[in-house]
């Protein structure tokens, strides 16, 4: 289910409170002040790390020898005027009105600063955000201090807030460790120029500005889920004229043990060595495959890493996903996986449908009203070749040239696209073959007969929440409407309900309708059914009422 905003917490210095620039005037004066008696620092301010007093005094003045003995008073000028310029200090524009903004709408507010909490305490007080604060803890709180996981999950506690329900902002490493392991999601303040490498790849959110944490903090409603007893009734229709058809990704294999991107191709770039590259956003998977398949030395290494990888899977059973599509008597399941669990749920049940992987099989079976159409080959029929034509779809290359080398199934799914309705199942907004495959379709169908229905799981934090509402509306521009669920399973059961109500069962029910005045008795309502009696004589007995409808599955 979507989660609901309920606590934030903040680490104070950078993303509430600009430190650094009250700490580097602080040490432009105290350098000022004691040149003439140890000498200047050959250091810049601005170069240093955000510590403590002591610690930043004692590494400022670390190369010259003179300011040993001085250390201690230096530290107390230093600390002294520091207090003085943080006084002189603002919050950060735009942060202020946001508190309040969170405060209204009942959300909690913390600050788990590394600073001491009486510190802390006594400038936030200064600032005048106290009263838009629930907690305020420093690095002596009772329960652990950053980077350790325990103090955030302490001040969740504390604040009794889940953890899968806050947000922390932070602009630092330590800020984003001390998120790991909590289910409390790390959005990452990147204007205020703090140092970082983890926090700045690992965030769930990156933020330009306050204004983008303003716009990922706003009260964004959670969106109407999908549920299996509520189904469009632009699908019954498509059902009810047999232009019902799937669209089958990655996703349905996944409880089959097939496995995604962790677990299935991970391994196998470590071993071609470009795992460092998989998990950057700049390549999909198809590019990345190319790059490394570009050296004919390297091809042979990637395609039959692959076809190995699929192979170790071929005893994996098809899961109710594959079973439920087959028996909804979709005319056709279009799938670019490229495992043999649709293979393996065609030997084990009596269904009527054909495989089909290239242009050739497909003309062979045109006339078979049920297909399986693996839009991109697999590696079980697949040969290896130096030229990369392999006979699947796989490499970038080869998705670039799909459409004029499999030109009878792209026609085919175009006319599927323009005149049935198609479920998309098992798949993301971010799936690369699905964006292929979509805009295909679109350059080549101006105007679709039936809507077509997306089925994902619903984002759970807010700035995912925002980039799920856009792409929802670009799809819906497609006529294609998207159905958000709170977890797997709902998509699965949704499935499900399509093939129950594709077979709904005709029931006849023994017993009279009674007939008064000679007005027949309004015909009765079941779930998505009726009851039909017929006018012929006064009491309508036997198989004369029938039930036309679906059970609820």
């Amino acid at each position: 289910m979507p989660i609901s905003l309920r606590g934030v917490i903040f680490d104070f210095d950078g993303p509430i409170f600009d430190g650094r620039a009250a700490s580097q005037k602080a040490l432009a004066t105290t350098f000022d002040q004691y040149e003439a008696a140890v000498g200047r620092p050959d250091i810049v301010a601005n170069a240093l790390p955000l510590y403590g007093p002591n610690a930043l005094i004692a590494l400022a003045y670390a190369d010259l020898p003179a300011a040993t003995p001085k250390l201690a008073e230096i530290c107390d000028f230093y600390r002294t005027t520091l207090k003085a310029c943080e006084r002189q200090g603002k919050v950060v524009s735009g942060v202020q009105p946001l508190l309040q903004n969170l405060r209204g709408r009942d959300i909690k507010c913390a600050i788990l600063s590394s600073r001491a909490t009486a510190d802390v305490i006594e400038l936030v007080t200064h600032l005048g955000l106290h009263v838009a604060l629930d907690e305020i803890w420093g690095r002596d709180a009772p329960l652990g201090q950053k980077p350790d996981p325990a103090a955030v999950r302490a001040l969740a506690r504390k604040l009794n807030v889940a953890p899968n329900e806050l947000v922390y902002i932070g602009d630092s490493d330590r800020d984003y460790d001390v998120t790991k392991g909590t289910d409390v999601a790390y959005y990452h303040a990147a204007w205020t120029g703090e140092p970082s490498s983890r926090a700045y790849t690992g965030c769930r959110a990156l933020l330009r500005n306050v204004a983008d944490l303003e716009a990922v903090l706003r009260d964004t409603p959670s969106p109407q889920l999908g549920s299996h007893r509520n189904m469009p009734s632009t699908l019954k229709d498509a059902i009810r004229v047999d232009r019902l058809v799937f669209y089958a990704g990655a996703g349905v294999s996944v409880q089959s043990g097939i496995g995604g991107w962790n677990d299935h191709y991970s391994p196998i770039l470590q071993k071609l060595k470009m795992s460092l590259w998989a998990g950057q956003t700049t390549y999909s998977l198809p590019q990345l495959l190319q790059l490394v398949a570009a050296e004919p030395a390297r091809s042979q290494d990637v395609y039959e890493h692959f076809k190995q990888s699929f192979a170790q899977r071929k005893n994996k059973r098809p899961n109710a996903y594959h079973y439920a599509m087959m028996r909804s008597g979709a005319s056709r399941i279009w799938t670019t996986n490229y495992d043999q669990l649709f293979e393996a749920a065609l030997a084990s049940g009596n269904f009527p449908h054909s495989v089909v992987r290239d242009d050739g099989s497909l003309l062979d079976n045109f006339a078979n009203s049920r297909l399986i159409v693996k839009m991109n080959g697999d590696f079980e029929n697949s040969r290896y070749s130096i030229d990369l034509e392999w006979d699947i779809v796989f490499l970038e290359q080869q998705f670039d040239l799909a459409e004029r080398h499999r030109r009878e199934i792209w026609r085919l799914f175009e006319d599927d696209y323009r005149s049935s309705c198609m479920v998309f199942v098992g798949t993301s907004f971010t799936d690369p073959a699905l964006r292929r495959l979509l805009s295909s379709a679109a350059k080549a169908v101006p105007r679709t007969r039936f809507w077509h229905h997306l089925l994902v799981k619903a984002a759970e934090h807010p700035a995912d929440r925002i980039v799920e509402a856009m792409y929802v509306e670009n799809l819906r521009r497609m006529r294609i409407e998207t159905h958000l669920f709170k977890d797997y399973p709902d998509i699965e059961r949704w499935v499900r309900q399509i093939a129950v109500i594709a077979n709904r069962p005709i029931v006849g029910f023994s017993g009279t309708a009674k007939q008064e005045d000679r007005v027949l008795v309004p015909d009765g309502v079941l779930e998505d059914g009726t009851i039909k009696t017929s006018a012929s004589r006064r009491y309508v007995s036997g198989w004369d009422a029938l039930w036309h409808g679906a059970t609820s599955g």
